[in-house]
């Protein structure tokens, strides 16, 4: 009885870690921002805000999007217009104005560094080992570190990009001869994910393709920062 109590309390404190239900966003807004988690769990301004309005006018927020639902007597918090900033725990954007091959940019927000630094880890453990297995051959360029596999090239490879890695949390860039897919260590507890198409892209050399992606995703993140503001003033 007391291992089953037990289970039931792992199991609340579980449940009370997950972020909290999603509902529909409203219907204008230019500002979004992250919030701050509590020692409850419950979220509420102050944090990470982006401006969604591009420098050239367009919308960077891609389809709908889910957001938080305030709780309690919180309300709204509302930008210079009178618009509603929304809290939100992810967020897609138009990777297109990055590049035109991205068909994903996503913003997630983890519960803490541990998570995040982890999905980074993840995604480097293949690279490591591949780095160290002699049927790879290694292809070192001016901002990109690639390993793909010995003989003739298909356009599968994985890089990292040390100028974008932080400390235990490399950068590393994973493609196949049609696909890549890049989770980058935003800040300590946000997580970018770039999954963009590679099958149009011609499939000359490691060192090329090293160069293209290490461009794709280096663009993918500066169109992130220059979103970052300080405040809905």
């Amino acid at each position: 009885m007391k291992q089953l109590l037990k289970c039931a309390a792992c199991l609340a404190i579980a449940l009370a870690a997950l972020p909290a239900t999603a509902a529909p966003c409203p219907d204008d807004f230019d500002f979004v921002d992250f919030g701050i988690t509590d020692a409850n769990f419950q979220i509420s301004h102050g944090g990470l805000i982006l401006d969604l309005t591009h420098e050239d006018g367009q919308i960077l927020d891609d389809a709908a999007q889910d957001c938080i639902p305030y709780v309690g007597q919180q309300g709204p918090l509302v930008d210079s217009a009178g618009k509603p900033v929304p809290l939100v725990g992810t967020l897609t954007l138009n990777g297109r104005l990055a590049s035109e091959n991205i068909s994903m940019l996503k913003i997630s927000q983890t519960m803490d560094v541990t998570a995040a630094q982890s999905i980074a880890q993840g995604s480097s453990l293949v690279y490591e080992t591949h780095l160290r297995d002699r049927a790879f051959v290694v292809t070192r360029g001016e901002d990109f570190i690639c390993v793909s596999i010995k003989g003739v090239f298909n356009g599968a490879l994985s890089c990292e990009i040390p100028s974008l890695s932080q400390e235990n949390a490399p950068a590393v860039v994973h493609c196949s001869a049609v696909s890549c897919v890049a989770p980058v260590l935003f800040t300590d507890t946000f997580v970018v994910t770039v999954l963009w198409e590679s099958y149009g892209e011609g499939i000359a050399s490691p060192s090329a393709r090293g160069t293209w992606v290490s461009g794709i995703v280096t663009s993918a993140l500066d169109l992130v920062q220059s979103a970052v503001v300080e405040s809905v003033d």
